[in-house]
Protein backbone atom coordinates (compact mmCIF):
# COMPACT_ATOMS: atom_id res chain seq x y z
CA UNK A 1 0.00 0.00 0.00
CA UNK A 2 1.53 3.80 -1.08
CA UNK A 3 0.73 5.70 1.79
CA UNK A 4 2.14 9.74 1.09
CA UNK A 5 4.32 8.29 -1.23
CA UNK A 6 5.71 5.26 1.05
CA UNK A 7 5.31 1.70 0.30
CA UNK A 8 3.93 -0.46 2.97
CA UNK A 9 4.44 -3.96 2.91
CA UNK A 10 0.58 -5.90 4.33
CA UNK A 11 1.23 -9.43 3.31
CA UNK A 12 2.82 -12.27 1.80
CA UNK A 13 0.84 -14.67 0.25
CA UNK A 14 1.53 -18.12 -1.38
CA UNK A 15 -1.29 -20.23 -3.10
CA UNK A 16 -2.54 -23.68 -4.30
CA UNK A 17 -3.74 -24.45 -7.67
CA UNK A 18 -5.30 -27.44 -9.40
CA UNK A 19 -6.39 -28.33 -12.97
CA UNK A 20 -4.80 -29.09 -15.97
CA UNK A 21 -2.06 -26.39 -15.98
CA UNK A 22 -2.71 -25.38 -12.48
CA UNK A 23 -5.19 -22.49 -13.63
CA UNK A 24 -7.46 -22.73 -10.56
CA UNK A 25 -6.42 -21.65 -7.34
CA UNK A 26 -7.86 -23.57 -4.25
CA UNK A 27 -5.72 -22.12 -1.39
CA UNK A 28 -3.88 -18.88 -0.75
CA UNK A 29 -1.98 -18.91 2.59
CA UNK A 30 -0.61 -15.53 4.50
CA UNK A 31 1.70 -16.99 7.10
CA UNK A 32 2.70 -14.96 10.15
CA UNK A 33 6.02 -17.02 10.21
CA UNK A 34 8.31 -15.68 6.95
CA UNK A 35 11.42 -15.37 6.72
CA UNK A 36 12.89 -11.97 7.29
CA UNK A 37 15.49 -12.63 3.80
CA UNK A 38 12.03 -13.52 1.91
CA UNK A 39 10.44 -10.36 3.67
CA UNK A 40 13.31 -8.02 2.47
CA UNK A 41 13.62 -9.95 -0.84
CA UNK A 42 10.10 -9.32 -1.41
CA UNK A 43 9.84 -5.71 -0.25
CA UNK A 44 12.65 -4.78 -1.98
CA UNK A 45 10.96 -6.39 -5.52
CA UNK A 46 7.99 -4.28 -4.96
CA UNK A 47 9.69 -1.62 -4.57
CA UNK A 48 11.11 -1.85 -7.89
CA UNK A 49 7.94 -2.52 -9.41
CA UNK A 50 6.35 0.43 -7.85
CA UNK A 51 9.35 2.51 -9.68
CA UNK A 52 9.08 0.89 -13.13
CA UNK A 53 5.40 1.72 -12.74
CA UNK A 54 5.83 5.24 -11.64
CA UNK A 55 2.68 3.88 -9.13
CA UNK A 56 2.25 6.68 -6.74
CA UNK A 57 -0.48 5.91 -4.38
CA UNK A 58 -3.29 3.43 -3.17
CA UNK A 59 -3.26 -0.21 -3.10
CA UNK A 60 -0.96 -2.30 -5.25
CA UNK A 61 -1.14 -5.68 -6.26
CA UNK A 62 1.38 -7.75 -7.48
CA UNK A 63 2.02 -11.90 -8.37
CA UNK A 64 5.52 -13.02 -8.97
CA UNK A 65 6.99 -16.29 -9.39
CA UNK A 66 9.64 -17.21 -6.79
CA UNK A 67 12.29 -19.62 -8.25
CA UNK A 68 14.45 -21.62 -6.61
CA UNK A 69 13.97 -19.77 -3.15
CA UNK A 70 15.94 -16.77 -5.02
CA UNK A 71 14.73 -14.68 -7.91
CA UNK A 72 11.53 -13.21 -8.20
CA UNK A 73 10.04 -12.78 -11.92
CA UNK A 74 7.09 -10.65 -12.39
CA UNK A 75 3.60 -12.31 -13.41
CA UNK A 76 1.29 -9.32 -13.02
CA UNK A 77 0.65 -6.14 -11.22
CA UNK A 78 -1.79 -3.68 -10.28
CA UNK A 79 -2.82 -0.19 -8.76
CA UNK A 80 -5.70 -1.44 -7.13
CA UNK A 81 -6.72 -4.04 -4.52
CA UNK A 82 -6.60 -7.61 -5.28
CA UNK A 83 -9.73 -9.29 -5.76
CA UNK A 84 -11.59 -11.92 -3.44
CA UNK A 85 -11.92 -10.61 -0.38
CA UNK A 86 -8.01 -9.40 -0.55
CA UNK A 87 -7.93 -5.64 -0.46
CA UNK A 88 -11.26 -5.49 1.48
CA UNK A 89 -11.01 -7.77 4.36
CA UNK A 90 -7.53 -9.96 4.50
CA UNK A 91 -4.73 -6.94 3.69
CA UNK A 92 -6.65 -5.17 7.12
CA UNK A 93 -6.75 -8.09 9.23
CA UNK A 94 -3.14 -9.91 8.24
CA UNK A 95 -1.35 -5.99 8.82
CA UNK A 96 -3.41 -4.99 11.56
CA UNK A 97 -3.86 -1.83 9.51
CA UNK A 98 -7.49 -0.17 7.84
CA UNK A 99 -5.88 0.67 4.92
CA UNK A 100 -9.28 1.32 3.09
CA UNK A 101 -9.77 4.09 5.14
CA UNK A 102 -6.85 5.09 5.06
CA UNK A 103 -7.13 5.67 1.77
CA UNK A 104 -10.24 6.97 1.24
CA UNK A 105 -9.11 10.02 3.88
CA UNK A 106 -6.04 10.43 1.54
CA UNK A 107 -8.28 10.93 -1.46
CA UNK A 108 -10.21 13.62 0.02
CA UNK A 109 -6.98 14.85 1.04
CA UNK A 110 -7.62 14.44 4.72
CA UNK A 111 -4.97 13.78 7.33
CA UNK A 112 -3.55 9.97 7.46
CA UNK A 113 -2.04 8.51 10.68
CA UNK A 114 1.87 10.08 9.88
CA UNK A 115 2.78 7.11 12.06
CA UNK A 116 1.74 5.19 10.19
CA UNK A 117 3.31 5.82 7.11
CA UNK A 118 6.58 6.72 8.60
CA UNK A 119 7.35 3.67 10.91
CA UNK A 120 9.30 0.51 9.70
CA UNK A 121 7.41 -0.41 6.23
CA UNK A 122 8.12 -4.15 6.71
CA UNK A 123 6.71 -4.47 10.31
CA UNK A 124 3.04 -4.94 9.22
CA UNK A 125 3.48 -8.07 6.98
CA UNK A 126 1.15 -10.63 7.86
CA UNK A 127 1.22 -10.36 11.35
CA UNK A 128 -1.90 -12.31 11.40
CA UNK A 129 -1.82 -15.30 10.01
CA UNK A 130 -5.27 -16.16 7.58
CA UNK A 131 -6.19 -17.83 4.31
CA UNK A 132 -8.42 -17.29 1.39
CA UNK A 133 -9.97 -21.05 0.69
CA UNK A 134 -12.34 -21.97 -2.36
CA UNK A 135 -13.66 -25.34 -0.91
CA UNK A 136 -15.91 -27.46 -3.17
CA UNK A 137 -19.30 -28.10 -2.19
CA UNK A 138 -20.36 -31.44 -3.52
CA UNK A 139 -19.23 -33.52 -7.02
CA UNK A 140 -19.99 -32.25 -10.23
CA UNK A 141 -23.48 -32.45 -11.23
CA UNK A 142 -24.94 -32.42 -7.56
CA UNK A 143 -27.99 -29.75 -7.47
CA UNK A 144 -27.12 -27.60 -4.53
CA UNK A 145 -30.08 -27.30 -2.12
CA UNK A 146 -28.54 -25.50 0.83
CA UNK A 147 -25.67 -23.03 1.91
CA UNK A 148 -26.15 -21.23 4.46
CA UNK A 149 -24.00 -17.88 4.57
CA UNK A 150 -25.02 -16.41 7.54
CA UNK A 151 -24.20 -19.24 9.95
CA UNK A 152 -20.91 -19.71 8.20
CA UNK A 153 -20.10 -15.67 8.86
CA UNK A 154 -21.00 -16.23 12.14
CA UNK A 155 -17.88 -18.79 13.10
CA UNK A 156 -15.89 -17.35 15.22
CA UNK A 157 -12.34 -18.72 12.72
CA UNK A 158 -14.30 -16.96 9.32
CA UNK A 159 -13.89 -13.54 8.71
CA UNK A 160 -15.58 -13.37 4.94
CA UNK A 161 -17.83 -16.16 2.80
CA UNK A 162 -19.14 -15.48 -0.66
CA UNK A 163 -21.02 -18.30 -3.17
CA UNK A 164 -20.52 -18.12 -6.35
CA UNK A 165 -22.60 -21.06 -7.23
CA UNK A 166 -26.69 -20.75 -7.14
CA UNK A 167 -28.94 -22.99 -4.97
CA UNK A 168 -31.10 -24.86 -6.68
CA UNK A 169 -28.65 -25.48 -10.03
CA UNK A 170 -26.14 -28.71 -10.25
CA UNK A 171 -22.56 -27.36 -9.07
CA UNK A 172 -20.00 -27.03 -11.81
CA UNK A 173 -16.50 -28.47 -12.40
CA UNK A 174 -14.00 -26.59 -10.88
CA UNK A 175 -11.61 -25.81 -14.59
CA UNK A 176 -11.40 -22.09 -14.17
CA UNK A 177 -11.87 -19.19 -11.49
CA UNK A 178 -15.70 -18.16 -12.36
CA UNK A 179 -16.31 -22.05 -11.89
CA UNK A 180 -15.13 -22.67 -8.53
CA UNK A 181 -18.31 -23.29 -5.90
CA UNK A 182 -17.39 -20.62 -3.20
CA UNK A 183 -14.72 -18.78 -1.28
CA UNK A 184 -14.12 -18.38 2.59
CA UNK A 185 -11.65 -16.40 4.68
CA UNK A 186 -10.40 -18.19 7.51
CA UNK A 187 -8.15 -17.02 10.24
CA UNK A 188 -6.14 -19.42 10.17
CA UNK A 189 -3.40 -20.76 7.92
CA UNK A 190 -2.49 -24.19 9.06
CA UNK A 191 -3.71 -26.53 6.12
CA UNK A 192 -5.03 -29.26 8.67
CA UNK A 193 -6.88 -27.17 10.79
CA UNK A 194 -8.39 -24.93 7.67
CA UNK A 195 -9.78 -28.25 7.00
CA UNK A 196 -11.16 -29.78 9.98
CA UNK A 197 -13.15 -26.00 9.78
CA UNK A 198 -14.07 -26.28 6.59
CA UNK A 199 -15.56 -29.58 6.66
CA UNK A 200 -17.60 -29.43 9.66
CA UNK A 201 -18.64 -26.10 8.21
CA UNK A 202 -20.13 -27.83 5.03
CA UNK A 203 -21.23 -30.79 6.74
CA UNK A 204 -23.25 -28.78 8.85
CA UNK A 205 -24.37 -25.70 6.86
CA UNK A 206 -24.68 -27.32 3.30
CA UNK A 207 -26.31 -29.47 1.53
CA UNK A 208 -25.57 -30.77 -1.83
CA UNK A 209 -27.13 -34.15 -3.57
Amino acid sequence: FLLNGNLILLGIAERQRIGEGKLVTTEIFYRSNLSEHLISQAYKFLCSVVSAFSFSKGHVHCEALLVNSKDLFLVECTNRGGGVFTSSTINPYVSGLDVNSMYLQEKQCLKVDENVSAANPTQYVNVNNAALIFPTLGSPGQVLYRFDSEKIRNHPDILAVNLFQKVGRPLSIQSNGPSRHCAMVIKNSNPLEIENIVTTLISKFTLAQ
